[in-house]
């Protein structure tokens, strides 16, 4: 009953003067220490949290913008029937080159050896006639030539070789000026006449509207067996062929190596014999077996009469058309030649004033 009945405020004072023992609170402090420090530092960094956000911020405006995306290309104009729209089709291709070019031979062979397959035009063509000249130096009847020609633009086409070391130029008016092509040297009789006849040839076939060429020639055994006895053929050097004609000329390899080695020279006259002889071997259904050309032999040796000045009268030209009879596609006519020859320079004066009433051109000149 004592017990019972003893102060509950003694008992407390026991419980409160117990032994203490840091020993068992050391673990409490240790775990407080811990929660501090992180309490700290989780307010610092909560403390400059704004700061860095700002400071990101304005670093990221600071650097210069990205660049606009390009623009996208604009749309291809869809083709339309207006008149400001030029078409080039085929009018570059088919410019008349200049007469004056630096291709070498060889190359200039090659390009107008080129002929298409295809016979029909996919274009508007007028056919002309290309003049080729083989002159030492200016073309002397030149002003008959004018007259000649006169009229007739947009139909015909000069081309004209001479000496490389001739210079003279012809005034711009002329038909001539501006028409001579690059020449090499030639000599009478010789092979090298042969290769500028076909230099002027392959120039006129750079033009595809020229349809046909006027251009103005003894057997070595050893053109055997390409080219027999029976098969040598002589004639005047003024020629006239269509087009296909020519570009087979120009492609020849086989028989203008024999003239070079066998035909070049004094003797043999390759510009009398080559193409005569050719034509005859290969493409003798083309051949009219007809000269060109007008002359007299009457004074023997090696060139035809010359005519001058004196010699220049209406009866005379009248006699030059009209003396020789020839068949013409079955027909008997006395226009049997193109031209006549040989006039001296001096007979230039009377040409001018007879031919023009005698052939009937540029009479309202």
């Amino acid at each position: 009953m004592k017990n019972e009945n003893q102060n509950p405020l003694a008992s407390a004072t026991k419980v409160f003067n117990a032994p203490f023992h840091l020993s068992n609170l050391l673990p409490y402090f240790i775990i407080f220490a811990f929660g501090l420090i992180f309490g700290i530092l989780l307010s610092f960094d909560l403390r400059n949290f704004p700061f860095n956000l700002e400071f990101r911020q304005f670093s990221l405006s600071a650097s210069p913008p990205l660049p606009p995306p390009p623009l996208p290309p604009p749309p291809y104009p869809e083709a339309t029937g207006s008149s400001n729209t030029s078409r080039i089709g085929l009018k570059e291709y088919l410019k008349p080159p200049t007469a004056m070019h630096d291709m070498e031979d060889e190359e200039l062979l090659w390009r107008a050896s080129m002929a298409p397959r295809i016979q029909e035009f996919p274009f508007k063509r007028v056919p002309k006639v290309a003049f080729m000249f083989l002159t030492r130096g200016p073309v002397f009847l030149a002003p008959l030539w004018e007259k000649f020609f006169k009229g007739h633009e947009g139909f015909y086409s000069i081309y004209v070789h001479s000496y490389p070391s001739f210079n003279e130029s012809e005034p711009e008016s002329s038909v001539f000026h501006g028409r001579r092509i690059p020449s090499k040297k030639v000599e009478w009789g010789n092979v090298n006449m042969v290769e500028a006849e076909r230099r002027l040839l392959a120039n006129a076939l750079l033009d595809f509207s020229n349809q046909r060429r006027v251009g103005r020639g003894r057997y070595n055994p050893q053109m055997s067996p390409k080219i027999t006895l029976q098969q040598w053929r002589k004639g005047a050097q003024w020629f006239e062929m269509d087009r296909n004609l020519a570009i087979e000329i120009i492609s020849d390899k086989t028989y203008l190596p024999l003239f070079q080695n066998y035909c070049n020279g004094l003797y043999c006259c390759a510009d009398e014999h080559y193409l005569q002889t050719l034509v005859s071997i290969k493409f003798w259904e083309k051949n009219s077996n007809r000269t060109l050309t007008k002359v007299h032999w009457s004074e023997g040796g090696a060139h035809p009469t010359s005519y001058r000045g004196t010699d220049v009268t209406m009866e005379f030209l009248e006699r030059l058309r009209s003396e020789s009879k020839c068949e013409y596609n079955g027909n008997s006519t006395d226009v049997c030649f193109l031209f006549a020859r040989k006039f001296m320079p001096n007979a230039l004066e009377r040409l001018l004033w007879f031919a023009p009433k005698i052939m009937q051109f540029n009479t309202l000149a």
